[in-house]
């Protein structure tokens, strides 16, 4: 199943290579900060995927249900984070509102979540 999905991931990302390179309209330096961003996204997700690693080291021990909870609360407040940042940086042709570009309430709650999961893990919630 997983080598599926990222020969899936890979065939996708191939596609979308030769679709960009063969639009007029996207220059090089376009391309660039696509894949910069692109670049950022995967670093920021790899952060959570790294603790989960080494959770039994880091972290006191909880209740199972606990930490699971926990778990999944930071976690969706990690993606969250990591999904608004891509939105920032991602360069596009079509412009978004510039509300999302700046700070505000989804960075609230997803930031919320985030630190509720961490207490949650952590045994304070």
């Amino acid at each position: 199943m997983g080598g599926a999905l990222a020969l899936l991931v890979l065939a996708l990302g191939a596609a979308a290579a030769v679709q960009a390179a063969s639009d007029i309209r996207v220059a090089r330096a376009f391309l660039g900060r696509t894949l910069r961003s692109i670049g950022l996204y995967l670093g920021f997700l790899a952060v959570p995927l790294l603790v989960l690693l080494f959770a039994d080291a880091l972290l006191p021990p909880v209740p199972r249900q606990q930490a699971a909870t926990g778990t999944l609360l930071a976690g969706l407040g990690w993606l969250g984070l990591a999904v608004l940042l891509l939105v920032r940086t991602l360069p596009r042709l079509p412009r978004i509102p510039e509300s999302w570009l700046r700070f505000g309430l989804a960075d609230v709650v997803l930031l919320t979540l985030l630190g509720f999961g961490i207490g949650r893990i952590v045994g304070l919630v």
